[in-house]
């Protein structure tokens, strides 16, 4: 398991999430010529807008209305809105600068010379935002001299004060003085503001955090990177007003990227410990992990069990299992293990508790043995022919040593050493010593043992494994 994952993007912010599109692209007046993108902009954002794995925005789109058209819209729009609703509005036409310098929109039947009687204007717009009932707005306007729409009648400190009241943001494709360019081709083709926060939301680009949710600012300053690196003329503006917290523009359709935790340094001692029994307390905090709701933690708490459920000692890797909700190890079918009396030495025995009880359900005859005196007594008393060893026993009887003295008695069958970790050095001491390797897990020490019993169907008569035997044994 990696410690990067991508998970399901969180749940939108609860409440109603509603939009009002418009877009004009054809004008009656020979002075305004035909735009290319307004439309096809149109599409596209009420497309990202309305997936639920996006925006989850309740649409209402205006294409080629007239003046008259687009202001009940604004109206029916605005009035419609209740207090625990997220309200948008995105307009995209042409902006028109009176001689007060006034930012008017065009609709599709605007005369030009005649803005005040066929125009809807920047101002009555907030105007009709500050009626709306919604704590939470986003105005977005992709026009030319769209950054002109505070120079309204009021003034900015006027407007500023108006939109106060409510959670405003506004998002304006130019400054006042700048035009909004559609780019190079002939055929419709998107605005590059427009094209430019569709790109964000769409793809998930813009999740700057990678927390799986897409705010206004994320959406914006995606945009105005893209649109400055493609129009150098151009250059998007941001208004907050009365804003307490980030307004969530849409979800992350590509999910969130969540990154491991990092394991702080005491637990990190607790979980290497050398002492198993105090390796699996240590768990429960990896447990707490699991259960807490931080995905950052939960990743984390995740890959440290699962290497430990795969590498550890049988013990802990058990409750790391049980941790991640697995199974215990699976017990193959009864008596595969039969004829397979297994010495087993080891300082804590009662570290291998439940993989000796699966061993012994299986036919295996386990025989415990916590030095190697106690080895050689049971080698003399009963006989044994498969060994498992610990590598990392207390006091002067530590580790490869042992198998010498356990081989002058006449044992010449199959044996291991197990360890929670295995290195190259280990691999090396274990086989200078006679050992046929070292294990690290459970699964390990199932596939030995049935190959050993495998290599017992082929033992020559004197119940011993010659040469010929160990090969077969070690080819598998």
């Amino acid at each position: 398991m990696t410690n990067a994952q991508t998970w399901a993007a969180p749940p939108l912010p609860a409440g109603p999430r509603r939009a009002l599109v418009v877009a004009t692209a054809t004008y009656t007046d020979p002075a305004l010529r035909r735009l290319r993108s307004p439309v096809h902009d149109a599409a596209a954002l009420r497309e990202v807008l309305a997936d639920p794995a996006a925006g989850g925005f309740e649409v209402t789109e205006v294409t080629d209305g007239g003046a008259g058209d687009v202001r009940r819209a604004v109206v029916d729009f605005t009035a419609s809105c209740d207090r625990d609703d997220l309200a948008l509005v995105y307009l995209s036409c042409h902006g028109l600068l009176d001689a007060r310098r006034r930012l008017w929109f065009a609709s599709a039947d605007t005369v030009k010379a005649q803005l005040a009687a066929t125009a809807v204007e920047a101002g009555w717009l907030m105007d009709r935002m500050e009626d709306c009932r919604a704590r939470a707005q986003v105005v977005v306007l992709d026009c030319c001299f769209s950054g002109a729409f505070a120079q309204g009648a009021k003034g900015e400190d006027a407007l500023v004060a108006q939109l106060k009241a409510r959670g405003t943001v506004v998002l304006t494709a130019s400054r006042a003085t700048e035009y909004s360019f559609e780019g190079d081709p002939l055929e419709p083709h998107p605005s590059v503001f427009t094209a430019a926060l569709v790109e964000g939301l769409r793809s998930g680009a813009a999740d700057t955090d990678d927390d799986g949710l897409i705010t206004v600012d994320e959406a914006f300053a995606f945009a105005h990177r893209r649109v400055v690196a493609a129009a150098p003329g151009q250059t998007p503006q941001r208004w907050s007003f009365g804003t307490e917290a980030p307004i969530v523009l849409a979800r992350n359709p590509a999910g969130m990227r969540v990154t491991a935790a990092p394991v702080p340094p005491d637990l990190r001692a607790l979980l290497d410990h050398p002492r198993p029994g105090i390796r699996a307390a240590a768990l429960d905090t990896l447990g707490e992990w699991l259960g807490g709701g931080q995905p950052a933690q939960i990743v984390a708490a995740r890959a440290e069990l699962r290497r430990i459920a795969d590498e550890d000692l049988p013990r802990v890797g058990e409750r790391a299992r049980e941790l991640l909700g697995e199974q215990a190890v699976r017990a193959p079918a009864k008596d595969d293990l039969d004829g397979i009396r297994l010495l087993w030495l080891d300082d804590e025995p009662e570290s291998n508790e439940i993989l000796v009880r699966s061993f012994t359900a299986r036919g295996a005859v386990v025989y415990p043995a916590m030095t190697t005196n106690q080895a050689v007594q049971f080698l003399g008393a009963v006989g044994f022919n498969a060994l498992i060893s610990d590598v990392t026993r207390k006091g002067r009887e530590v580790g490869f040593d042992d198998l010498s003295r356990i081989r002058a008695t006449g044992y010449g069958g199959p044996a291991v050493f197990f360890t929670a970790r295995v290195t190259d050095d280990l691999r090396a001491q274990a086989k200078a010593s006679g050992a046929d390797g070292v294990l690290s897990s459970a699964g390990e020490l199932d596939e030995w043992l049935r190959r050993v019993c495998l290599a017992l169907t082929r033992r020559t008569a004197h119940g011993r494994f010659d040469e010929r035997m160990r090969a077969a044994f070690n080819d598998g």
